[in-house]
């Protein structure tokens, strides 16, 4: 018990602003479309088993009405909202583990001024290697010819909508992401920031490095770690998605979204069924007796 509560806490001290994924956790990422008074909510809840009860897991828009959320993780809701401020809150409850719970609010607000641009990201550790971490650009823009400028907070950027950056020492860092775009003569512009605690790996050779990933990778997208032995096919896939590691038999399989949450996912003769996932790309870790294979596919 007491090397758990540990665990915990560790967990807790590493993330500054992606919650640890232990027990049940809600979290809800939001962005405003550009142009109108509508919100998107991406569900990027963790529950122990997975799935959620009925009864205890829905959205609260905080002008009045709710929704349910879906039996999984991971799915992405709308709301059209009035000129105004509100509290947006999202209630979990665990399917199997009914006791637990977990709630996640956060303010809103729409101005008579709509916004042409609306930067958002966000950034999880990898679950196997330590000092590898990933990230989401979520910004939307109704204008044209989009830049993006990225400060990793050690005095360095990037430009480009999925770059990658190593850091050369741990610590946290404060990341941000800035884009303009053109909309009819004008030029619209919107900045966010985070706090990102970044763990180095020991020795020389440490990685420690951000990958901005980009959920609209066309086909043949490159795998995480490069092998010749791990075949996943089709890419993109629909409803079933065939595993294959020349010469070794595997052990476990699990699907990863790109929000970091696992997806529940049956598998059986080298076969895994993804129709209930929703259309994005996914991180598949395939482990042998010993190996651990990585790479990502699209689902349709």
């Amino acid at each position: 018990m007491k090397k758990l509560f540990l665990l915990l806490i560790s967990f807790a001290l590493m993330q500054t602003v992606t919650k640890a994924q232990v027990g049940c956790t809600a979290y809800l990422m939001t962005w405003q479309n550009p142009g109108t008074t509508t919100y998107s909510f991406v569900d990027s809840s963790y529950t122990t088993s997975g799935a959620y009860g009925y009864m205890g897991s829905y959205i609260d828009y905080g002008n009045g009405q709710t929704q349910s959320l879906n039996a999984l993780p991971g799915s992405t809701y709308t709301m059209s909202y009035a000129v105004g401020t509100y509290n947006v809150c999202i209630y979990i409850q665990d399917s199997v583990n009914q006791s637990c719970r977990d709630t996640f609010c956060q303010s809103i607000t729409i101005g008579n001024t709509l916004p042409s641009c609306v930067t958002s990201f966000s950034i999880w550790p990898d679950s196997v290697t330590a000092g590898v971490y990933y990230g989401a650009n979520n910004s939307t823009t109704n204008g044209t010819n989009p830049v993006y400028t990225w400060y990793w907070g050690d005095g360095s950027t990037s430009t480009g909508a999925y770059p990658t950056h190593t850091y050369a020492a741990s610590g946290t860092y404060n990341i941000c992401l800035a884009m303009t775009a053109t909309v009819g003569s004008a030029t619209c512009s919107d900045s966010t920031c985070l706090n990102q605690f970044v763990a180095r790996m020991k020795g020389g050779n440490a990685i420690h490095t951000i990958s901005i990933l980009d959920p609209n990778a066309p086909n043949g997208i490159n795998n995480l770690v490069a092998t010749s032995k791990l075949s996943v096919y089709p890419n993109p896939a629909s409803s079933e998605l065939n595993i294959d590691v020349k010469g070794e038999r595997i052990e476990t399989i699990k699907i990863t979204a790109i929000n970091g949450q696992i997806m529940n996912s049956s598998f059986v003769a080298n076969k895994i069924n993804i129709s209930n996932l929703t259309p994005s790309v996914y991180f598949v870790e395939v482990k042998t007796a010993n190996n651990i294979y990585r790479t990502k596919f699209i689902k349709e």
